[in-house]
C-alpha cells in the first residue's frame, strides 16, 4: 500500500509536468482511479483464495471503506 500512495502522487505530479496543465476532471480521475484501486485490490486477494471467512472480511473491508468514503465525500 506504501507503492500504491507514492505512485498515487507521483502519476499526478508527472501528468502536470508534462502538459504544463492542471484540471479539475484530472483530479476527480485520480479519485475515481485510487477508489477503483483500493476496491480492486482486496476483491483480487479473494477471488485468489476463495474462503467463506476470506468473503466476510472482504464484504467487512469493502463496507467500512466505502462507507468512510461517502461520508468523506459527504462532507467536503
Amino acid at each position: 500500500m506504501a507503492t500504491s500512495r507514492i505512485l498515487d502522487g507521483l502519476d499526478g505530479m508527472l501528468w502536470r509536468h508534462l502538459t504544463q496543465q492542471q484540471t479539475d476532471f484530472g483530479g476527480y480521475l485520480d479519485i475515481v482511479a485510487d477508489f477503483v484501486v483500493y476496491a480492486a485490490v482486496p476483491i483480487g486477494l479473494f477471488l485468489g483464495r476463495a474462503t467463506t471467512e476470506l468473503g466476510v472480511g472482504l464484504a467487512l473491508l469493502l463496507g467500512s471503506f466505502y462507507i468512510n468514503a461517502a461520508s468523506w465525500m459527504y462532507l467536503s
